[in-house]
This record gives structure tokens, C-alpha cells and sequence, in this order.
């Protein structure tokens, strides 16, 4: 909130002339200033630039909430944004949680930018106060999907509200790690002189992927610039989502990790019919010395696909959910694999004219998964739209 401008306050006239008079645009700038200096450069008496700094800092002041409050906030449905579904609702205690980073993970055309602009559309449609901040790295963002998506959700009576409601999200489409990060920074002004209660980031991998990758030479590889780059981003994003009482939901792409496990001859046909997962761990031979040397082994390559960024990056997130394709096609699947509130969980969805549509009741299990090993179903072949 130290970067909320002063023209949103509600300051005196003649305050504000001063203010603008000398180029000071945001409470960081104020409160840059020692006390004499307010006093001097905004002609204020001591209780006065006294009263300005404490208000001042009351806004950047992180505010603390009691478990009443905000289990109240909860039953309420005033803490979460709704994903259109009871059941993954009710496991996720309301939807998508305000001041939080939710992201969505998963392979190419499974429906991440889909699923960006169902929850874009909700916002608008359950929040008539609210905007949307919508920032796309990859070029994915059609208007005309949200006009499609508005069109079949309204009634024939207010198709007239389409464009007031297009008018209430803000897209950006930077290009470059540097204009993305500019635009982060400002994120929290904006947010406050917008009133949004929704910022997306589709893709936040995107451009950190192509401008650090992993085998960057150089003492300060492009892997360990990326952590830092990401570790920044999240740290922005949280406080906006805490400061503003926000969502945040960002959409992550996949990477390929092979991994390479020894398995003993006598063990091998037991590994090859065993599941992915406990493949990858399976090790062959045992003891030491003459014995281990003298146990013949065959090296065996795993391949599986994972969330992009890393282990580091799921310890940055609070919720994840994994989008991932089925052998039924058009039904798709989501999992809820990382969440303080909810079990590991499967829905199916499709997407349809009228946006993503989640099927069933749903099912869940108890057994969960760690979220930065988490393999995914990706599709086998080419695509073909």
C-alpha cells in the first residue's frame, strides 16, 4: 500500500495542491519525509503532519484480523471467490481464496486461459463493485472469448451491461522480465484506484523460462536468477492479495524431468508394471563391498511431467490446482493437489461456449501427493484444433 496514490485519499483541496505542487504521488513519498520536512513542505502545523503521518501509516500498516472475524468472513462467503461448483467449492471453503495465490498448472490446450477468464467472468458478474486486472505474458487473451462467455451467462434482457462489464478489466501484455516486472510493482496502485478483486497473471513461467533458462552459463546460472526473480514476484503478489483482500490466480506451465532408478533383473518386470510413481523411486541392489559389485543391475530412465519453477516456487503459492487431460476426450481434469483447506481431490470439466463447466459431484481422497513432484497426464500425440 506504500505505493497507493495520494489523489485516491480523501485529503483536504489545499493538502493535495501542496502535495502535487512538489511531486509528491504516493504514501511512500510522504513518508519518506521527516516530520519537519512535511511540515516545512506542505505548510502544516506539528499536529497536523503529525495526524497525516499516522493515517498515512495506517494504510500501509498491515491490519490484523481475529479467528472470529474471520471464520465469520467465511460463512459469510466474503472470503473466497466461487468457482461455479458445490462440491469443489465446499472442499476449497468457498472457492478461490482472498488474500491468497492460487495457481492453475498444466500441459498446452488444457485450459489455463480458460479457466482465467471463467474466473475473470465470475468477478464481474458476483462483484458489481469490483474489477479485473488480467495480465497475459503469452498473447493468449481473446476478447472475444470473454464477450462469448458475458453473452451466454446474461439474460436477453441485460446483454446491454457487455460492454460496461469489458470496460471492468484492465489487460496488460508485457513482453519482457523487465515490463512484467515494472508492471508488478505497480500493482498494488493500481489495484486500489481500480478497485479490483481479481488479478491474474497468465502465465507467470512464461517469460522467466525464456529469458533465464535453466543451463544459462555464467556464475549466476539462469535457474538460480529465475528463484530469485519468482521469489520477488511472490512476495508482490501476496502482499497485494493480503493488503487489497484479493485473489490472486496465476496459470503455470509443465516441464519434462527424467529421472534415471536401478533395478535389479529379478526386480525389472516388477518395476515396469508398478506406477509412475513408485517407478521413479524404485531402487535396485543392496549392501556393499564385493557383494554389491558382483549383483548385476539395469539402469532404467523415468519420464514424467511436472509444474514449471521448481520445488521452491510451490512453497511460494497457497493453493494448487493441476490441470491435466483424460483419456475421455473432451472431459478434462483438475486436481486439487496442494491446499490449506481441502484433500487431494479430482474434478472433471469441459469447456464450453458459455465457459468451463465442472461435471458431477466429484471425487476426492485423502492421500495426498507432494505438490512439486506431482506428475500429469499431458495428451499423447499432436493436437489438432
Amino acid at each position: 500500500m506504500a505505493k497507493r496514490r495520494l489523489v485516491s485519499l480523501d485529503l483536504d483541496d489545499d493538502l493535495q495542491r501542496q502535495l502535487s505542487r512538489h511531486s509528491l504521488k504516493t504514501v511512500q513519498d510522504v513518508l519518506q519525509l521527516s516530520l519537519l520536512d512535511q511540515m516545512r513542505l506542505l505548510c502544516l502545523s506539528a499536529d497536523q503532519a503529525r495526524d497525516l503521518q499516522l493515517r498515512l501509516c495506517s494504510i500501509c500498516a498491515p491490519k490484523h484480523n481475529t479467528v472470529w472475524s474471520l471464520l465469520q468472513q467465511q460463512r459469510q462467503g466474503c472470503s473466497s471467490l466461487s468457482m461455479g461448483h458445490s462440491g469443489l467449492d465446499s472442499l476449497l471453503a468457498g472457492g478461490l481464496q482472498l488474500s491468497a495465490i492460487t495457481e492453475l498448472a498444466g500441459p498446452a490446450g488444457v485450459g489455463k486461459t480458460q479457466w482465467c477468464v471463467e474466473m475473470a467472468v465470475r468477478c464481474l458478474l458476483t462483484e458489481p463493485s469490483k474489477s479485473v486486472i488480467y495480465i497475459d505474458t503469452e498473447a493468449a487473451f481473446m476478447p472475444s472469448r470473454v464477450v462469448e462467455v458475458l453473452s451466454e451467462r446474461l439474460p436477453p434482457d441485460e446483454q446491454h451491461r457487455v460492454p460496461e462489464l469489458l470496460s471492468r478489466i484492465m489487460v496488460h501484455q508485457p513482453s519482457t522480465v523487465s515490463s512484467l516486472h515494472k508492471i508488478v510493482r505497480e500493482l498494488e496502485m493500481q489495484a486500489a484506484e481500480c478497485g479490483a478483486g481479481l488479478v491474474v497473471v497468465d502465465s507467470i513461467a512464461s517469460l522467466a523460462r525464456k529469458e533465464f533458462p535453466p543451463h544459462q552459463p555464467g556464475q549466476q546460472g539462469g535457474a538460480w536468477r529465475r528463484v530469485l526473480l519468482m521469489a520477488g514476484w511472490a512476495a508482490s503478489l501476496k502482499t497485494l492479495a493480503a493488503n487489497r483482500n484479493l485473489v490472486v490466480l496465476v496459470s503455470n506451465q509443465v516441464s519434462s524431468r527424467t529421472v534415471a532408478c536401478e533395478v535389479a533383473p529379478e526386480e525389472e518386470d516388477e518395476a515396469a508394471l508398478a506406477p509412475a510413481g513408485v517407478r521413479e523411486e524404485c531402487e535396485g541392489g543392496g549392501g556393499d563391498g564385493e557383494e554389491e559389485s558382483s549383483r548385476s543391475s539395469l539402469v532404467q530412465y523415468r519420464q514424467y511431467v511436472t509444474p514449471a519453477l521448481g520445488n521452491t516456487w510451490s512453497h511460494f503459492i497457497n493453493t494448487r490446482l493441476i490441470l491435466q487431460y483424460t483419456d475421455h476426450s473432451p472431459i478434462r481434469q483438475l486436481l486439487i493437489a496442494k491446499s490449506p483447506v481441502s484433500p487431494f481431490a479430482t474434478f472433471n470439466y469441459t469447456i464450453e461456449a458459455s465457459g468451463v463447466k465442472v461435471q458431477g459431484g466429484g471425487s476426492y481422497s485423502y492421500s495426498g501427493s507432494d505438490p512439486g513432484l506431482h506428475m500429469i497426464h499431458v495428451e499423447q500425440g499432436p493436437i489438432v484444433s
